[in-house]
Order: structure tokens, then sequence, then C-alpha cells
């Protein structure tokens, strides 16, 4: 090996910054995260069969059957963790069977099958997977590979990376157009095909006739990718799930494009404040990476970002309180060992940058999306409040506009049904309709696809009130508008839902939740083990014969939509179909278990209510909901 054949291209470090990468990981965080590396890597050599593996990869990828997807991206993604830990363990360690190892993996993917799946209409994102893997393995294992052996995987990656990402992003592949080549920049596919692209033409720059273009057509998709699905405020339209999926792809090409070609994806203003989002999403209720609000095609148990993602957001915008989330959260284990992140982590991690107090307030609204965020404090078991406005947009969006989720006290209390497994009945008819979620049904009927449009957002850290118009949503309804107002920092709710139709309506008010329901004339509780969520029902009228608890099973993990520990309620609030026009209001408070519920009392067209020490008087008389103390 001589000293030019040792990283040759840098991706995310240089042969230079070796030295100080070695000294690092002795250390701190940096040292459990090499421990565990090395770890699983004596793991791999020891059971790990790059050969038997592929075959597994490539019968996944064959199969006729839309779901071939999901197995052969688990292998792809798999395929290209391995070898990155492998390759990485080896430049710390110089131990020769790491490299030996990852030396294996790099052939086998070059020699054998196709990197994309059946279903070429659906996007090659595992192609996107293994190009990442291949890219980072071929920068930190060139010392490794024989000029033959190099010739081999620079072809591979040329022919089964380079043209088949160019082709799907520019509709030029087969069974692809030129449309559905630009709709791939509007979901999660684009972005991780975008980034594994980049890798494949930074790394063959100077070796293959289409690099350069290649490295060009990533760049300039991914920055448009990044304006079309980035909220304003750095959300994505897809939500918690496929933001924590594609914006670490972002990343994996944003740093060596600085590095490499001075291109900026930082300064992009949405991509600047994006880890916001995942902070904001993460569950009130644990103190680990696990837990986050289950809008649309997400799980409450999945991570509400990688380390990796706080990391780098961290250190480049030397921000103590991200670090102090990613110390917050990733006590326990100081990475997520799959999808990349233990080896970012390590890479990332930023020892001058010490963590910080949060400096996010504790109200807010993401502006594209219109989902806004009310919290009580930073401290794990605060209240959590997550409304859900906004357009209907992206592949995984359901039938939810103005939904809301609730947690307090370390309880999920008012709840989202979340994502079943695609392509099943029950994800169809429930997880993704009206039905599962915290909304309203008119006639029987759900919502349409459509958006709903805040006509109101006004709040500080006491109080906050959101208006939502969603009457483009019901076709059963002239118009269909929700308010919410929080008060004492987050410890009471009101919500008024007001509709008006042509002919007197049936409307159900639903409500979600995995406690135990009890009805106590028109209010009802939903106990949970640490925590009540208490409910009064001010209107419509006399509410205590028409509250229906039926037990249903919500979403825990998914592909486990039978798990004892998700069964819960739906607690159903109907009318009596008279008038054409009706308010449903209620009171939810969030109640520490034991402690005395509040007290709510009618006087006229207003509201009062005592609780915490402080008496509210909210007034629904005039177009709006008003409160004073």
């Amino acid at each position: 090996m001589t000293t030019h054949d040792l990283l040759p291209i840098g991706l995310y470090f240089s042969r230079d910054d070796l030295p100080a990468l070695r000294e690092k990981v002795r250390s701190g965080p940096p040292a459990r995260m090499a421990g565990r590396l090395i770890e699983m890597c004596e793991g791999y050599v020891a059971s790990f069969e790059p050969e038997a593996d592929f075959e597994g990869m490539e019968k996944t990828r064959t199969t006729k059957d839309l779901m071939c997807w999901e197995p052969h991206l688990s292998y792809a993604r798999r395929n290209a963790d391995r070898l990155q830990k492998l390759a990485l363990a080896h430049l710390l360690t110089d131990r020769a069977e790491f490299a030996d190892l990852g030396r294996r993996v790099m052939l086998v993917n070059a020699r054998h099958g196709e990197w994309h799946q059946y279903y070429r209409t659906f996007g090659t994102i595992e192609c996107g997977e293994i190009c990442k893997g291949m890219a980072t393995g071929y920068d930190w294992l060139h010392h490794a590979l024989s000029d033959a052996e190099r010739r081999t995987v620079e072809e591979a990656m040329a022919e089964k990376g380079g043209r088949d990402l160019s082709g799907s992003l520019t509709g030029t592949a087969p069974g692809l157009t030129p449309e559905g080549g630009r709709r791939f920049g509007q979901n999660n596919f684009g972005l991780v095909m975008t980034g594994g692209l980049g890798l494949i033409g930074l790394v063959l720059e100077g070796r293959h006739p289409d690099a350069r273009a290649w490295v060009d057509l990533a760049a300039s998709y991914m920055e448009e990718s990044i304006r079309r699905q980035y909220d304003v405020d750095g959300g994505i339209v897809e939500a918690a799930r496929y933001w924590n999926y594609s914006t670490p792809f972002v990343l994996f090409l944003a740093e060596p494009l600085r590095r490499l070609k001075g291109r900026d994806l930082y300064g992009i203003e949405a991509f600047s404040r994006t880890v916001d989002f995942p902070i904001y999403n993460h569950s009130s209720i644990t103190d680990g990476p696990y837990g986050t609000a289950n809008f649309a095609d997400t799980t409450f148990r999945e991570p509400a970002t990688h380390a990796c993602v706080l990391l780098r957001f961290a250190s480049h915008y030397r921000r103590g309180d991200y670090q102090h989330f990613y110390e917050k959260w990733f006590r326990e284990e100081p990475a997520i060992h799959g999808h990349h992140d233990l080896v970012h982590s390590l890479l990332w991690y930023d020892p001058a940058v010490r963590p910080e107090a949060p400096r996010l307030g504790l109200v807010k609204r993401f502006r594209t999306l219109e989902w806004v965020f009310v919290r009580g404090g930073w401290e794990t078991g605060a209240t959590q409040f997550v409304f859900k406005g906004g357009p209907y947009l992206g592949g995984h969006n359901h039938l939810d506009r103005n939904s809301f989720i609730l947690e307090a006290f370390g309880e999920r209390l008012a709840v989202d049904s979340g994502s079943g497994p695609y392509y099943t009945d029950i994800q169809k008819t429930y997880y993704t309709q009206s039905v599962g979620h915290n909304v309203l049904l008119i006639d029987g009927e759900g919502q349409k696809a459509g958006g709903a449009r805040m006509t109101a957002c006004e709040a500080d850290d006491e109080r906050c009130y959101v208006a939502s118009d969603a009457s483009e949503v019901y076709s059963q309804a002239k118009s269909v508008v929700r308010e919410v107002m929080s008060l004492g920092r987050a410890s009471l709710f009101v919500v008024r839902d007001r509709v008006v139709a042509d002919e007197p309506p049936l409307v159900d008010w639903l409500l979600h939740t995995t406690g135990e329901v009890r009805v106590e004339g028109d209010s009802l509780v939903c106990a949970c083990e640490k925590a009540d969520l208490f409910v009064w029902f001010v209107a419509p009228g006399p509410a205590r014969d028409r509250i229906d608890p039926t037990p249903v099973r919500h979403q825990v993990e998914r592909g486990r939509v039978d798990a004892e520990e998700g069964v819960g309620h739906i607690v159903r609030l109907s009318n009596v179909p008279m008038d054409r026009a009706y308010e449903f209001l209620a009171v939810l408070a969030p109640v520490k278990k034991g402690a005395a519920f509040p007290e709510v009392r009618i006087e006229g067209n207003a509201i009062r209510v005592a609780w915490k020490g402080r008496s509210y008087r909210i007034d629904r008389e005039q177009g709006r909901l008003s409160v004073r103390q």
C-alpha cells in the first residue's frame, strides 16, 4: 500500500485527518462508539457470509410482488451498513480481517445481480442505499483492493449505480417517464437516490466519463428536492418517519459536496432549521431516542432522529442545545446501530460543542405543514400537545386534518393510530382513514384528500390559540372549523368544532386513548397508569347517553397491530341531528394520578374552569374562543 492508495477521495475525512480521528475515539462517547463498532465487526468476521447474504437479497429483488421492496431494502441497507462499519473499523485499528471482509462484500455486490428492485416505478431506494455503502467503502478500502478489483468495483458502481440512479431521476430508465423522474423529488425516494448518485459520482470523478454529470445532477436535484419537501421551518411533507429516513442521506451528500466541491446545502434556509422538527416531534414520555408524534405513516416507537443528524447540526451550527438533546436521548447507547448511524455518529461527534439548555420555544408552528406543537417544558414527562392541520402533501399522508395528540406525566393520553403494515386491509380501512384519528365524522363518513387552512395561530409560552378550517375535506358539510385553546402552560385545553351543513348532519366526535374509559355524566375519564385524561363535554347538550367508548387495538409497533399493550378505546360522541349547525365543545385536562380534577361549570354562553389555583372564563359567543382570568 502506498500513501496515495489510502483515502484517495476523502469523502468524509482525508488521510491527514486520520490520526486525529484515531485520537478522538480514545475517550468519551466516541470511545464507546468505537468499542461497539469493533465488537459488531468481530461478530461479522465470525459469522457473516457476503455471498449467501447477496443470494437472499437477489431472491427478494426478483420477486414479482408489491411487497418485494421491503425485504430487498432491508438486505440492501444491512449490506451497506456492514460494509461501512468494517471499513471504518479497519481504518481505526489496522486489523486486516475487517478490510478483507469488507473487500469481499464489495466484490460480491459488484459481480452479482442488479441493485434495484423489480418494480422500478417505486424508485430504486435500495440502489441508493447500496451506492452509499459502495462509494464510502471504495474510498475507505481503496488500499485493500488490487488494481483489477478496483476496476471491477468502479464498473459496477457506474453501471449498476450511476446509470441506474441517473436514469431513474431523469425518467429515462426502462418503465419510467420524465414526469415519473420528477415525482421522486417530492418524496423520500428522491433524497435517498440522489444521495447515492452524488456519492458514486464523487468517487468516480476522473475514473468515469459520466461521473461529473452525475455529481451535477445529484447536487441540483437535491437542492430542488429540499426546497420542495422541507417546510419553511424545517419540517418535511411525509412526516416524522420519512424525515428520519431521508434527512441523513441529504447529509451524507452535503458533507462531501461541501468538502470537495465547495457547494453548500446547509445554506438553504429550510434545511438549516430542519433538526428542530424531530426535536419537537420527540415524545415527552421517554428519555431515549425512541418515541415520536406518530402522524401519517409513522409508528410511535420509532426513533425521532438518528444520533448522527443531531451531531452534524450541533457541530456545523455550534448549537449546544442540539448537543444537549443528543446527550439526553443517547445516554444509554451512543448511536442507533443500524442505518449508517453508528459510523457517522462517530465521525461527526464534535467534543468542542458543549451541551446547553434548549433555546427552542415551548410553542412551535411549522408553517407549510401547519403543525403546531405546544409543550409544558422540555423535561421528561412534561405535557405535549400536537395539532395537525395544513395541506395533504406527500405519499404517506392520512385523512386526518385537524387531528391532535396529547401526552402528559409519562402517558400517551390522546393518541394517533399511526401506521399499520403497508398494503394490508387494516392499513387501508383504519390507519389511513379518518376513523383512526381524533377528528370528526359527518354522516358516518370521514375526510377526503385535501387541506385544512389555518386561520389563526397566536401563542406565547403560557397560552396558545389555533383555528383551522377543514371545510375542503368534508363533502358532507358547508363549513367545518376546529379551534383549540391551550391554557396555563399546556395544563388545560379547550377544543371546539363548528359544523354547518345543508341538512341536519349526524356528527361523531372521535377521541382515541390507550386508557380505560369511565363515563361520569357529561364527562369521561381516560385512566392510564400514571395519569388520567379528564374530558368534560360542554356541547352539544347532555352527553351522557351519547358517549360510546369502543375498544380498539392501537398500533404500538409496525406489524404488531394485535399487541396487547396497544389495546385502548375510541371514544365517540354523537349529536342528535336536528339543526343544520352544530357545535361540539370539550374541556380536556391531563391529571396526575391521584390529583383532583378541574371544576367546570357553564355560565350562560361562557364556561368557568377552576384548575391549579386559577379560574378561567372561556367565552364562545364572539365567533371565536376567548379567555380571561
